[in-house]
C-alpha cells in the first residue's frame, strides 16, 4: 500500500485556524482504505503558547484514523533536526498544505529540491495564499520570498494544487508556468437539509472566520449600520489575527443601531461550529479571497442562506438562492440582508433548500477528482 507524508501547519485537534484543519481531516477520512498516512504538524493550535494535551510530542506513537502523527515542538524544525525525524521514513508522495509557511513548507521544499527526502513526489497547495487578495497583505515578505523561489527554481518537479481555475490563474501570475491540478477540497460527512423557524422582521445572522482584513467583517458591520427596521442578531465567531483590525471592529459595532444585537463569541470548535450553524439563517463573508470557503460551504450544507463577496468559487450559488455582492459594495451588502430580513418562514426554506441543493450536487462530484490526485 502506498504511503503519504501530509504536512499541515494546523492539525487535529487544532480548530482556531477553520478551514485548513476540515480540508486536512476530511482528506484522510476519504482516503484511509486506500493508503497508508503521517502527518507532520505542529504541537499546539493557533496563536496558543501550550501543546496539547494528550498527545506525545515530538513522537510517531499518535494516531487519527490510520494516521502517525508527529506533533512537532518549534525544536524539530532545524534542517538537520527534521531530517532525523524522517530518516527511517519513505513515501510515494509528500503534501505541503502552504507556501509561504516556514517551517510547514519552505523547509520541505528545499530539501525536496536537494535530493534529501525519501519521496518519490511533491505537491503544494498553495491555499489561496498566492491570489491577489491574500498578496496584498504583507506584500514585501512576500515578494522576496517568490523572487528566491523563482531564481533558485525551487519550483521544478514540483505539482501545485488548485482547488479552483480562479486560484490557479492568479497564483501563475506569480510563480510563473508550473505543472499543477485543479482539485475541490474535501468535505466531511453532510448533515441532511433541514427546516428552521423564522419570521418575517428577524434574522440571525452569523459571521464564521478568523478577524482579520483578508475576511472583512469591517464591511459587514458597515452594512449593518444601514438597516433601520427590523431585528438583526449577529454573532461574530473565529479567531482574533490582527488585534487593531479587530478594535475597529469593535467601535464599528458599538456605533450600531439598537435593532443591531452583536455577539463576538470568540473561536469556537467543530461541535459548536454546527451549533451555530444550525441556529443562524443567513451566513454573511465578504472576503478579499476564499481559494475554496470551507466556511461557506459548511453555511450551505447547514441549511443557510449566504451572503458571499465575488472572491469566492461558490458565486454560482447567485443562481440557487443565494446572494453574492461584486466589488465590495456596501449597500449592496445591506440590501441583501434587509432581503432576508423581509422573508417569512416558507419563502427563507424554500431558498435554503436551493441553496443546499446547490451545495450538495458538487461535493458529491468532488470525491473522484480527490482521488485521481493521489493515484
Amino acid at each position: 500500500m502506498k504511503k503519504k507524508l501530509f504536512v499541515f501547519p494546523s492539525f487535529y485537534p487544532a480548530y482556531k485556524s477553520g478551514g485548513p484543519v476540515r480540508s486536512a481531516t476530511n482528506l484522510i477520512n476519504l482516503l484511509k482504505e486506500k493508503y497508508l498516512f503521517d502527518v507532520f504538524t505542529a504541537d499546539r493550535d493557533l496563536g496558543d503558547d501550550k501543546p496539547f494535551e494528550g498527545v506525545k510530542i515530538d513522537s510517531w506513537d499518535n494516531k487519527f484514523g490510520n494516521a502517525n502523527v508527529f506533533y512537532s515542538s518549534s525544536s524539530k524544525h532545524s534542517f538537520q533536526k527534521l531530517l532525523k525525524v524522517l530518516a527511517t521514513r519513505k513515501f510515494d508522495t509528500i503534501y505541503l498544505n502552504s507556501f509561504f509557511n516556514y517551517r510547514y513548507s519552505i523547509q520541505f521544499v528545499i530539501l525536496f529540491k536537494l535530493g534529501l527526502l525519501k519521496c518519490e513526489s511533491l505537491i503544494l497547495a498553495p491555499r489561496g495564499e498566492l491570489t491577489n487578495g491574500a498578496m496584498s497583505i504583507k506584500t514585501f515578505k512576500k515578494q522576496v520570498y517568490l523572487f528566491i523561489f523563482k531564481l533558485l527554481g525551487l519550483k521544478s518537479n514540483i505539482t501545485f494544487h488548485f482547488t479552483s481555475e480562479s486560484e490557479k490563474v492568479e497564483s501563475l501570475n506569480f510563480i510563473g508556468k508550473s505543472m499543477s491540478l485543479v482539485v475541490p477540497n474535501m468535505h466531511g460527512e453532510l448533515p441532511y437539509y433541514m427546516t428552521k423557524e423564522k419570521a418575517a422582521g428577524e434574522l440571525n445572522l452569523l459571521f464564521l472566520s478568523r478577524i482579520s482584513p483578508k475576511k472583512n467583517l469591517l464591511i459587514a458591520l458597515a452594512a449593518l449600520s444601514n438597516i433601520e427596521g427590523g431585528i438583526v442578531n449577529f454573532t461574530i465567531a473565529g479567531e482574533i489575527d490582527d488585534s487593531s483590525y479587530w478594535h475597529k471592529c469593535k467601535a464599528k459595532s458599538n456605533s450600531l443601531p439598537s435593532n443591531i444585537k452583536v455577539n463576538y463569541i470568540g473561536a469556537i470548535n467543530r461541535e459548536q461550529v454546527a451549533e451555530e450553524l444550525f441556529k443562524s439563517h443567513m451566513f454573511i463573508l465578504p472576503t478579499l479571497n476564499e481559494n475554496y470557503g470551507h466556511a461557506i460551504v459548511e453555511a450551505m450544507i447547514h441549511s443557510n442562506l449566504v451572503l458571499i463577496s465575488d472572491n469566492t468559487p461558490w458565486t454560482g450559488v447567485q443562481e440557487h438562492g443565494g446572494a453574492v455582492v461584486y466589488e465590495q459594495n456596501v449597500n449592496d451588502y445591506s440590501k441583501e440582508i434587509e432581503k432576508a430580513l423581509s422573508l417569512g418562514c416558507f419563502e427563507f426554506n424554500s431558498q435554503t433548500q436551493r441553496v443546499y441543493n446547490y451545495c450538495n450536487a458538487i461535493l458529491q462530484s468532488n470525491v473522484a477528482s480527490i482521488n485521481e490526485m493521489f493515484e
